[in-house]
């Protein structure tokens, strides 16, 4: 009987060498990830040249509904002192769009700013560049997945995350977001308009993926409780850059 012990060479058993095919074959034919695109546009209601950033944001959402695109609205809360109180805004989102200002190290914060997957930022009204940027980041496979399960208890939906292929320490940042709101702005730069925002983040915090690479978050319901039209953007971040490593999303419990 002929033994062999590696899959190289002249010669090999006709067992082993079978196996190896097939096992070469199955590891070809694993498709990679799907690339991800997370969008954040820093807005507010307060600002005369966002709506059409809000504009922008909405029809990316329309575009691709169903796709591996996920659009957030962080409504911060500088403006807020000028006029007209952004009811969406928050203290939190401009922490947040800090975090960008220090990792792009730009010298000021400035509104509309989209951010594309952690890694480009341009103004959230460049439809064009937009564009242009998230198909290509949409082209260069996710490194990992995220596999998030929630569950409703009254005014808290806990969301508990396994993630493939991404390292320990990754910060899991999970957005509550509701879409087809519409305000009335009475004061301010955009006094007496009406604006209609999608993709709003209403609730948003952050976890990190312990060495068995899961994690869990908790959102706490907004006032008004639970909005209708509304999911929950799951998304991976590399510490330091903040680099999107993989991104998804689900329904809110029932």
């Amino acid at each position: 009987m002929l033994i062999v012990t590696r899959c190289s060479g002249w010669v090999m058993g006709i067992g082993l060498a079978i196996g190896c095919m097939l096992a070469a074959t199955a590891h070809a034919s694993e498709p990679a990830a799907p690339g991800v695109a997370v969008v954040e546009l820093f807005t507010s209601e307060g600002c005369s040249s966002c709506p059409p950033a809000d504009a922008a944001l909405a029809e990316l959402i329309r575009e691709n509904r169903g796709g591996h695109v996920y659009a957030l609205a962080f409504h911060v809360d500088y403006w807020d002192d000028l006029g007209w109180p952004d009811p969406f805004a928050q203290a939190a989102f401009t922490a947040r769009q800090g975090e960008y200002r220090r990792a792009f190290n730009l010298q000021s914060l400035y509104t509309p700013q989209a951010i594309i997957n952690g890694k480009a930022e341009l103004l959230g009204s460049d439809r064009a560049a937009i564009r242009r940027e998230v198909a290509a980041v949409l082209k260069t496979p996710a490194v990992g997945s995220l596999q998030p399960t929630a569950s409703l208890d009254g005014k808290t939906i806990k969301v508990n995350v396994a993630a493939t292929g991404l390292p320990a320490e990754t910060l899991v940042r999970v957005a509550l977001v509701q879409s087809g709101l519409s305000v009335d702005v009475r004061r301010g730069e955009n006094g007496g308009k009406t604006l209609t925002h999608d993709g709003v983040v209403r609730v948003f915090t952050s976890a990190t993926l312990s060495k068995d690479l899961k994690a869990t978050a908790t959102l706490t319901a907004p006032s008004g409780g639970w909005p209708k039209n509304s999911s929950i953007v799951v998304f991976a971040q590399q510490p330091g850059d903040l680099h999107v490593l993989a991104a998804t999303e689900i329904a809110l419990p029932r």
